[in-house]
């Protein structure tokens, strides 16, 4: 971009900018409606860009700015992707904007999302000098990136978690890396001594320097089973949205699962799933929640995989067996998650089964004795 063009979109900035603060703080809410509509229009075309000048002046001082900001920002954190935008300004170069995030994800999400959100600033800084040292923190980092999946579907507490332990593991293992090296420099400072002196009759800088290029690539374990899990959660996350958006295209009214009317093949689907039912349900009693989510995941990933070919034909063309024969599988799919992710469980439940079922949540769901074997 030339100068100019450099001038002119800086220009347009700050007087974009100052024509929000000044309809903002307006006694009038046509002004406020108008600046508010401009920005989301704008957030359109360039998201980041729009975010960043909102959150700039999110701690303005004026308290009628600050509710207009909010607004627009919640409004604009609808869209998945802008939230996603917004959690990467949590390492944004201007600790105001950073501070802005933090304040933000308190009031939008709860006190907790601020918490994660410092937390997150503070292992991105330990991640940052732990790479000028060589030392690998490469697993941290995706897991940090995961914990932005965790915290959007809801789940802020294992968010936090998740990012506190990414935390105190950069701390720890930057501790050793300069524990170490000073170690390893103190004692090449002393082998030429102890060489001479008959402790260590060959040169040792070499054995001392391999270890300490050793130090900085050894691998980290115990990361990788968290990473595992969390994942597969992410997996799970998915099969449920895209089982929502089955039922709610193809389902208007609650099916009745008469098994006599059923064909073989819907008949053989359900007993699978009353097959899925007791593996989970024994995976859990025995505290193997990793193992149930995969197993739930691997049903849902091969029911979708075959969808179009089995039962979307048959939908088509208005059998009421394949209709809940579909339901059945849904309505067990998210009851079973409920164990496992229950914030999205239920999300997933309000947005496609409630009105159905007419039952106010998931937990007080009763799956049909046809799944549960009773």
């Amino acid at each position: 971009m030339s100068f100019i063009g450099i001038f002119g979109k800086k220009f347009e900035e700050e007087r974009l900018e100052a024509s929000m603060l000044d309809s903002f703080s307006s006694d009038l809410e046509s002004d406020t409606e108008r600046i508010r509509r401009k920005l989301i229009k704008r957030a359109g075309d360039r998201p980041q860009e729009t975010l960043v000048l909102l959150l700039r002046n999110y701690e303005g001082g004026d308290e009628r700015v600050k509710r207009s900001i909010i607004g627009t920002l919640a409004e604009l954190a609808q869209d998945r992707s802008v939230m996603a935008m917004i959690l990467e300004e949590m390492v944004h170069p201007s600790r105001s904007v950073r501070k802005a995030v933090q304040s933000f994800l308190g009031e939008h999400i709860g006190p907790h999302a601020a918490i994660y959100a410092s937390l997150y600033e503070q292992t991105m800084l330990m991640v940052a000098m732990s790479k000028r040292k060589d030392v690998p923190v490469e697993d941290l980092v995706s897991l940090s990136e995961l914990t932005k999946e965790t915290l959007m579907e809801g789940e802020v507490m294992e968010a936090v978690r998740d990012i506190g332990f990414c935390l105190d593991h950069a701390k720890h293992r930057y501790r050793s890396s300069e524990q170490l090296k000073d170690y390893l420099s103190d004692f090449l400072k002393l082998a030429p001594d102890l060489s001479r002196m008959g402790v260590y009759s060959s040169s040792i800088e070499e054995p001392l320097r391999k270890a300490m290029k050793a130090s900085r690539n050894r691998s980290f374990d115990e990361t990788k089973e968290i990473i595992e899990e969390r994942k597969k959660e992410a997996e799970l996350r998915r099969d449920l949205g895209s089982i929502v958006l089955k039922i709610k295209s193809a389902v208007n009214s609650r099916p009745v699962l008469d098994m006599e009317a059923l064909t073989d093949e819907d008949r053989e689907e359900l007993s699978t799933l009353r097959g899925l039912n007791e593996s989970v349900g024994t995976l859990l009693s025995g505290n193997r929640r990793t193992k149930a989510i995969a197993v739930l995941h691997e049903y849902i990933d091969g029911f979708l995989r075959g969808y179009e070919v089995t039962l979307r034909p048959k939908l088509d063309a208005g059998d009421q067996g394949a209709a809940a024969t579909l339901y059945a599988i849904g309505l067990t799919c998210v009851k079973l998650a409920s164990y496992l992710l229950p914030l999205t469980a239920e999300k997933a439940y309000l947005e496609a089964f409630r009105d159905l079922e007419g039952t106010a949540s998931v937990q007080a769901v009763v799956l049909p004795d046809a799944i549960t074997g009773s």
